[in-house]
């Protein structure tokens, strides 16, 4: 045998044994199930699933086990069970060997083989989808995860038509039919920051954000339509819909989703999407509990069960996910301890009889080595010393013992995707235990020691922040190693900090003959006492185990002395005891309880001097946080007196205000300087230059904020007095520290002795928060105001519904009783209502008094109430936003409520002459026949008179030559000219358009009847005016052909055409005068107003309609000169004329005289056209003369 030189001679590596399994790239692939190496444990959960498809059970699960202990693949077995295509006989001879393997397993249940066979044979089956976490919106994952599903197996026909497809479609359309459409909406894309074919890739990732800029541009760039697609996004319907055809029309036993790493999923949660996300795996799972013919099942794939998640994540998304807990049933994948050991020696191929005969190996394969591993708790307890030989110490080499165990349950406590105890195996990447024995030499060591496991792990170790203890023991490592200075050193401190976040002590305590050969370097007693002596690790002398003495708390206590200099006595003590004894509010529980909502007075920790210097009390209040009442806490580093303190809340005379006046100084100003430093320090370069010394910042915060809390407890304990005065009371009363929140109470009794009882916490708050709530007031609101919250409304058992009744039913709105504090909140909304009646009243008043003692109302509600007695008025309510009018709305009314001092109230009264002047404009302006309007009748007839102004011909909005205009007096002529610059501005404020500025303009203040009779003469006279234009040019027309102006005009053109010489029809004249004798040949029309109409776009271009100042005069010299220049022409003069004959789409045989064309444009002109007809030379010499024919007789008719 050749000498051996590096361990890569010796070892190799299954094949099979591979990094983890990805469902996506591996789905079934034959290799990759061959590749399946079955256990007793793994065969038991596979039967588990199998077993539920059977018998269509269990169908929400979650699948829990460690990373790299082959979930993954299992799965990956199961789904090539269920979802492989039984008609192919490769298949067929997969699953054959897949059973046979399994049969070969000692132990292994023979029902698995059994059942495998049963279903490949007899059922149909399912279509595999799998869910991937790429996004934060889990809606966009589940369209993309199956319609890559339907894709892959061929099914396009069920992919959906979403909403994003759509989009797509529409920009493809633009930019192939409508390129300034496109241009437009490639241009507001970009102002957003979005590449053009980034913006579409996103889209055809079903991007939600991407999906929302584009229904909101959509209108923008098409004349305000809504995009609404008629197409589904709803996950379930999709998924139930699909589910469904495949069992009917292909022949398919349903679905089955498996969403692979799940626990990566819940970690890195956006809290944008978590409500909703964790809402749609709760239907989904739902969805497949509930699923009966077409089968749908779900399974999720986590590292922890759903109660571990709770350890390590903030509240509300452990509260969120419990939300699911109901609906899953938790499996758990747990392989024995021989059964882990087993794999790793299954994955490490070497020859034992070789090891044993290579001088290098063994050493570390030998009988002394094995009793010395084998004493250690963690094998003796597990193994017999035959089996730990073999299977351990042989079959994992070349793992020691020790790092083979340490593997494992690193593996277990902080593994991810892309490390696992697979990926150190068999990856062939840094510190992978493959790359070692690849790059191994003679001179390194034969053996793989807990080192290489840290340098491998410790990426991990350093992101674990979640985990502190993990994160805690590698700050600790790495501090050491900066101050190792040998490689032996080096992978003690390595060896130690795996065995420490292992944190195993029973089975494997860091002690001297465990680390020594979990270390295995050359001189281990001099590496480790030199540690030692540097103070680096220490030794407990109870039990002899080591622990890192990390130095980063003394670094900390220098540079806090360090600050601590600089920083000198300008200390904010309000904040560092805010921040200690976080009480910010005192809550009177007895009254919230009484009255069923939640007060609170806010604690404000102030400084005697600066409470003394007060002015005024409301700088308590004002550009602060909402509270009922405030608290103030006295504090002070020097002696307080008393009677300084009751003086000054005396003359503050505001009894929502409670002081503590404690009778002793605050004494720890040091201390209280060394906290407020750390605070500052958490957010400091210093500590991100050195992270160590982070781990020590909550210790020494914690022991800083024990002692000030002891000090402040002493302080406001005995001899403190609680300070306040009663309503309607002179005197200043007192009382303990213990007993401020039963004074308070007492306080909120006597200021808020009127608050309405409103047994619903949701809605009853100064400020609503949560979207659903918010949702609920505003379709409340609306439903009242539009008196449709009928009976069925309220009995309800949706959160609107409830809300409802718990504020008009519960608490008796319906019933007069003037001892009903909700009674009297709604008379005095009432009689505010009653006090705007023609006068705007600004909404601070009523909101204030409402929101103030005696009644203390929570704005939450209010919008309801406003509603409900808004709803029982049949005037006008005219709401003023910035002097702006506004649409009364839902919306309007939560943010008078919010913003009252915005907003303004005017109510006009119902009598008989405003109503008969609406009916009246109503009519005139067709307001009942009209379309998109509001809910405000005032301003839908405003809109409809500005529609019905903007419908006219721009000659007849511009007036032209109204002076002229015979068809009304002088005095309707100057009010068309006014009431057209009244109209055409864009009023904000329609109530006082009707009935004010209309009337100021017509003179008519006090007579409503009047202002609509001369509304009706100004409007005919607008619908008058274009029917005169036209006449006024027909008049002037047949003046310049003819004296006798009662002849029709036809006629008179017509005459005066034929008595043309035929050299001045046939030739070509300047485009005007050639429109102009066309359109007289032409004429088929009768009318004086037709005809003019023709002979004047001929002539100018221009529609008469569309005629403004000047137009006129244009129009008549235009034609004057025309009729000069055609009778000019004579004929048998065509010297240097050029002949054109040729005969038209109508049979007619046309004759023209024209000019060569002189150089400059005509030259582009002809280029251009030759070019194209080059260009097209395939088409036949015929088509190209025909074609130049058409355009020829279409300019010379134009």
């Amino acid at each position: 045998m050749s000498e051996i030189k590096n361990l890569a001679q010796l070892i190799g590596f299954n094949k099979d044994f591979k990094t983890a399994v990805n469902l996506y790239l591996s789905l079934n692939k034959a290799e990759k199930i061959k590749g399946y190496i079955p256990t007793k444990s793994s065969i038991a959960v596979l039967s588990e699933y199998l077993e539920a498809v059977e018998k269509n059970k269990e169908q929400a699960t979650l699948l829990v086990g460690s990373y790299g202990k082959g979930k993954s693949h299992l799965l990956l077995v199961l789904l090539s069970v269920l979802t492989m295509d039984r008609n192919n006989a490769n298949n067929k001879k997969t699953i054959d060997e897949l059973i046979k393997k399994i049969g070969k397993i000692e132990g292994a249940d023979s029902y698995v083989c059994q059942i495998i066979s049963e279903l490949w044979r007899g059922r149909g089956r399912f279509l595999p989808i799998l869910v991937q976490d790429t996004n934060s919106d889990l809606q966009q994952d589940f369209i993309i995860a199956i319609n890559d599903a339907l894709r892959r197996e061929h099914i396009e026909e069920l992919i959906p038509n979403t909403a994003f497809d759509v989009a797509v479609e529409r920009i493809n359309n633009w930019r192939e039919d409508f390129p300034s459409t496109y241009d437009e909406f490639i241009a507001k894309i970009q102002e957003k920051g979005y590449l053009e074919d980034n913006y579409i890739d996103a889209l055809n990732h079903y991007s939600r954000e991407e999906l929302d800029m584009f229904m909101e541009l959509y209108p923008q760039i098409t004349a305000g339509s809504d995009f609404n697609p008629l197409v589904t996004t709803d996950v379930l319907n999709l998924y139930k819909s699909v589910s469904d055809r495949l069992k009917e029309d292909y022949g398919y036993s349903g679905i089955y989703i498996v969403f692979d790493e799940f626990s990566k999923f819940i970690e890195g949660q956006n809290p944008k999407f978590i409500g909703k996300n964790m809402k749609l795996i709760q239907n989904i799972c739902e969805l497949a509990t509930e699923s009966k013919e077409s089968q749908i099942f779900i399974t999720m794939i986590a590292h922890k069960s759903i109660k571990e998640y709770g350890k390590y994540l903030p509240n509300d998304v452990i509260n969120l996910f419990t939300g699911i807990e109901g609906r899953l049933i938790e499996k758990y994948f747990i392989t024995s301890t021989k059964n882990n050991y087993e794999l790793i020696s299954d994955a490490i191929i070497k020859d034992c009889n070789i090891l044993a005969n290579c001088k290098k190996t063994a050493r570390y394969i030998n009988k002394e080595r094995c009793a010395e591993f084998y004493d250690i708790p963690c094998f003796k307890s597990v193994f017999n010393k035959k089996d730990f030989e073999e299977i351990i110490l042989k079959g994992c080499y070349p793992l020691s013992p020790i790092s083979a165990y340490l593997l494992l349950n690193v593996s277990e406590k902080v593994a991810q995707n892309e490390r696992t105890l697979f990926t150190f195996i068999s990856n062939d990447e840094p510190y992978s235990m493959t790359r070692y024995v690849k790059k191994h030499t003679d001179e390194d060591s034969w053996i793989v020691g807990a080192d290489l496991i840290y340098d491998y792990f410790s990426g991990l170790f350093k992101k674990e922040i979640i985990n502190e203890f993990v994160h805690g023991e590698w700050l600790n490592a790495e501090y050491a190693l900066s101050k190792c200075e040998s490689d032996d050193q080096k992978k003690i401190i390595k060896s130690m900090a795996v065995m420490l976040i292992v944190n195993k002590d029973e089975e494997l305590p860091v002690v001297d003959d465990f680390l020594k050969l979990s270390a295995e370097v050359s001189d281990y007693s001099t590496a480790i006492n030199d540690l030692l002596n540097k103070n680096i690790v220490y030794k407990r002398g109870i039990d002899g185990s080591y622990a890192f003495k990390t130095r980063a708390g003394s670094a900390l206590k220098k540079e806090i002395k360090n600050r601590r200099s600089i920083k000198g006595t300008n200390i904010n003590y309000a904040s560092v005891f805010s921040a200690i004894i976080q009480k910010p509010y005192y809550f009177p529980r007895k009254f919230n309880s009484m009255y069923k909502m939640t007060r609170f007075f806010r604690n404000e920790f102030m400084d005697v001097e600066t409470f003394i210097n007060l002015n005024e009390d409301r700088v308590l209040f004002e550009d602060m946080p909402f509270c009922d009442g405030v608290v103030i806490t006295l504090y002070s580093t020097k002696k307080i007196i008393e009677v300084d303190v009751r003086r000054k809340l005396r003359k503050l005379c505001n009894n929502k205000i409670v002081v503590i006046c404690p009778q002793k100084r605050f004494s720890k100003k040091q201390q209280a300087i060394d906290f407020e430093i750390i605070q500052d320090l958490k957010h400091d370069v210093f500590i991100e230059e050195n992270q160590v010394m982070s781990k020590e910042l909550p210790i020494q915060e914690e022991e800083l904020g024990r002692e000030i809390e002891l000090e402040i407890e002493d302080m406001y304990s005995g001899g403190c007095k609680v300070l306040y005065r009663l309503p309607y009371d002179k005197n200043l009363r007192a009382g303990s520290y213990n007993e401020c929140e039963d004074i308070i109470g007492v306080l909120c009794e006597k200021i808020y002795n009127l608050t309405p009882i409103i047994n619903n916490e949701i809605i009853n708050r100064e400020n609503i928060l949560t979207g659903p709530t918010k949702k609920a007031r505003s379709i409340i609101t609306k439903m009242i105001l539009e008196h449709r919250d009928d009976e069925e409304f309220y009995s309800g058992s949706n959160q609107e519904a409830t809300i409802a009744r718990a504020l008009i039913y519960n608490t008796k709105l319906e019933e007069v009783d003037s001892r009903n504090p909700i009674s009297d909140i709604v008379k005095h909304i009432d009689g505010f209502l009653d006090s705007c009646c023609d006068k705007k009243l600004n909404m601070e008043s009523l909101i204030s008094h409402i929101t103030s003692e005696p009644y203390g109302m929570r704005k939450g509600p209010l919008p309801i109430y406003l509603s409900y007695v808004m709803a029982k008025r049949h005037e006008d309510i005219v709401v003023y936003f910035n002097d702006v009018e506004v649409q009364l709305n839902e919306e309007i009314l939560v943010n008078m409520c919010e913003n009252p001092s915005d907003y303004e109230l005017f109510i006009s009264k119902d009598d008989a002459e405003k109503e008969k002047y609406i009916s009246e404009l109503n009519e005139l302006f067709d307001v009942n026949n009209s379309l998109n309007l509001t809910d405000n009748r005032i301003r839908n007839i405003v809109i409809c008179m500005q529609r019905r102004f903007r419908a006219l011909p721009q000659v007849t909005r511009n007036l032209p030559y109204i002076d002229e205009f015979d068809g009304a007096d002088d005095s309707v002529k100057i009010l068309m000219e006014a009431y057209k610059k009244l109209i055409q501005r864009v009023s904000p404020n329609p109530y006082q358009f009707l009935f004010m500025e209309l009337p100021e303009m017509f003179d008519s203040c006090d007579e409503l009847s009047k202002t609509f009779e001369v509304l009706s003469q100004v409007v005919t006279a607008f619908d008058d005016y274009r029917n005169w234009i036209i006449v006024k040019a027909s008049n002037g027309t047949k003046d310049i052909f003819t004296k006798k102006n009662k002849e029709d005009l036809v006629y008179v053109l017509k005459r005066w055409y034929d008595e043309q010489s035929l050299m001045s029809k046939q030739e070509l004249l300047d485009r005007r005068a050639t429109n102009f004798m066309s359109c007289i040949k032409d004429l088929k029309v009768y009318s004086d107003e037709e005809v003019v109409s023709y002979l004047v776009k001929a002539v100018t271009d221009v529609y008469i309609e569309n005629w403004n100042v000047g137009a006129y005069e244009e129009y008549i010299a235009e034609l004057q000169h025309c009729k000069a220049l055609v009778e000019s022409i004579k004929d048998g003069n065509i010297e240097g004329k050029l002949e054109l004959t040729y005969y038209n789409s109508r049979g007619e045989r046309e004759k023209l005289y024209y000019e060569q064309a002189y150089e400059g444009q005509s030259n582009i002109l002809k280029n251009i056209l030759e070019d194209a007809l080059e260009e097209y030379s395939d088409l036949s010499i015929n088509d190209r003369v025909a074609i130049l024919v058409e355009l020829i007789d279409k300019i010379v008719r134009k």
